[in-house]
């Protein structure tokens, strides 16, 4: 039996806090998140759907004491939702839920499945290859996740609809950086691609859209506000002055050829507060 989900990280806390994201080269098949607002974990996705027999080997190295930091390690997001997903054609996942973890995340060093090696990264821990920044509190858990590609060095945000009977979705994010900014955020886009999102709604799952942060040094843009098709999904308090505002906005459907086509507009909009 297989077992699987699409894959995402989540890094949502109830304050604003600093983790060193150590470096690695496996993006495709590795995440790092944060579950519940307070448990830190790492999410593998098998290199391809369909196995019905899967052997995952991973190692990890992590700084500090000889206690592993490993609590437990699950199907994603749980056996029974994961069979369920992968009769739906996805692909298997597997979830490490770490323990202990205060300033930096354990380093994934290896992972393989069914004896192919997926990637592989340097042993050492190099803080100059990591990255740590404060993450704001947002009040968006269901429909806004911070999330990392490029083995940690892209930070984007990805948005999920609710679970809706349409196939239509005008997205509204409004991001506010402390300070006076240039640009910061990327044009709103559709999750993971036009194509794959197409197939996602058609079976049933939640649209997704997502931004990439620019010039990220020490925080990441905090979410504002969220608005889908005209309802405001969740909002926050701003930043006091000085502050930078930037709206991005994006329209995404499906037609009747199970496509999604291109969106009819994003962009950014830049509001300066001095």
């Amino acid at each position: 039996m297989k077992f699987g989900f699409q894959v995402f990280v989540f890094v949502s806390l109830g304050a604003a806090l600093a983790i060193t994201l150590p470096e690695h080269n496996c993006t495709e098949f590795f995440t790092y998140g944060v579950e519940d607002g307070n448990t830190f974990v790492g999410l593998f996705t098998a290199p391809k759907a369909g196995l019905q027999s899967i052997s995952w080997h991973i190692k990890l190295t992590w700084l500090g004491s000889d206690d592993s930091p490993v609590h437990t390690i699950d199907h994603y997001p749980s056996e029974e939702q994961a069979v369920q997903n992968i009769n739906n054609g996805l692909w298997a996942q597997l979830v490490v839920r770490f323990r202990n973890t205060s300033l930096e995340m354990p380093k994934l060093t290896l992972l393989e499945v069914n004896n192919m090696t997926l990637c592989s990264n340097p042993k050492c821990l190099c803080l100059s290859s990591a990255q740590a920044l404060l993450v704001p509190q947002h009040n968006c858990d269901n429909h806004f996740r911070y999330a990392t590609e490029d083995g940690g060095r892209t930070f984007i945000g990805i948005f999920t609809a609710p679970k809706l009977n349409i196939h239509n979705f005008k997205w509204q994010a409004i991001f506010e950086v402390r300070g006076s900014r240039s640009l910061f955020v990327s044009a709103l886009q559709t999750y993971p691609n036009n194509d794959e999102a197409a197939i996602y709604l058609l079976k049933g799952e939640p649209a997704q859209a997502y931004v990439r942060f620019l010039n990220v040094t020490t925080e990441l843009p905090k979410l504002y506000s969220l608005i889908l098709n005209g309802n405001e999904l969740c909002s926050n308090a701003g930043y006091p002055f000085p502050k930078t505002r930037a709206t991005v906005r994006h329209h995404m459907y499906v037609n009747v050829k199970k496509t999604v086509k291109e969106p009819h507009y994003g962009g950014v909009s830049t509001d300066l507060s001095q």
